[in-house]
C-alpha cells in the first residue's frame, strides 16, 4: 500500500495516494523505517487536497519521531506560510534548515517566504538573494517570490523584471501575468 501510494503521489494523484497511504497506516509502527516517509507523504497529500488539519497532524507525527526531518521541516513551514498560520513555528522550522544547509536554494526560499509573510521584507530579501545563487534550485516560484519582496520594498521596476523572469520559467503562476500587467502584487 505504501509503495502504491508513493507511485500515485509521484504521478500527482493525491486522492488515490492518500487512500493507499491510509490503507498502509494500520500496518506501520513507529519503529518501522518507513513510518517517517509514510506520514511525511500523507502530510503532503492531505495538504494537496486542502485538508490542512490532517496534513499538520501527519507532519507533527513525523517531527515527534524525527525532529530534524528535512522534507517535513521545509514543506510544513512553507505550507504554514502559504496559509499565513503559525508563522513563528514556521520560521523556527525553516531557520533550522537554513542554518544546517546555508546554500540550499529551496530551503532559503522557504525561509524567505516565511519572513515575507511576517512582513520582514529586508531579511526576506537577504535570504531570497542567497536562494538565487543556487541556480539549480531557481524556479518560477523563487523568482516570483523575489519580485514580491522587491515590490514590498518599493523597488517596483526591479520587481517587474523578476516577475518577467518568473514568467519565462516553467510552472509560472497565473497571477504573474496580472502582476506584470498591473505592476502590483496580486494575492492568491
Amino acid at each position: 500500500w505504501f509503495q502504491m501510494g508513493f507511485a500515485q503521489y509521484m504521478q500527482g494523484k493525491s486522492k488515490e495516494a492518500l487512500a493507499s497511504f491510509e490503507s498502509a497506516n494500520p500496518y506501520v509502527q513507529e519503529k518501522d523505517s518507513w513510518y517517517v516517509q509514510l506520514y511525511a507523504l500523507m502530510g503532503d497529500a492531505y495538504h494537496a487536497l486542502g485538508n490542512y488539519r490532517d496534513s499538520d497532524m501527519s507532519f507533527e507525527k513525523v517531527l515527534t519521531k524525527s525532529p530534524e526531518e528535512e522534507h517535513v521541516l521545509n514543506n510544513y513551514s512553507y505550507y504554514l506560510s502559504l496559509r499565513k498560520e503559525k508563522l513563528d513555528k514556521a520560521s523556527k522550522m525553516a531557520k533550522m534548515l537554513t542554518d544546517k544547509f546555508p546554500k540550499n536554494g529551496t530551503y532559503l526560499d522557504t525561509y524567505a517566504w516565511v519572513l515575507y509573510q511576517q512582513k520582514d521584507y529586508t531579511k526576506a530579501l537577504q535570504y531570497l538573494e542567497l536562494a538565487l545563487k543556487d541556480e539549480k534550485q531557481n524556479s518560477s516560484t523563487v523568482w516570483e517570490h523575489y519580485g514580491d519582496i522587491l515590490f514590498r520594498l518599493g523597488k517596483s521596476e526591479e520587481a517587474v523584471k523578476a516577475w518577467e523572469k518568473a514568467k519565462s520559467l516553467e510552472g509560472a503562476s497565473p497571477n504573474l501575468f496580472k502582476k506584470i500587467e498591473k505592476r502590483q502584487i496580486i494575492e492568491n
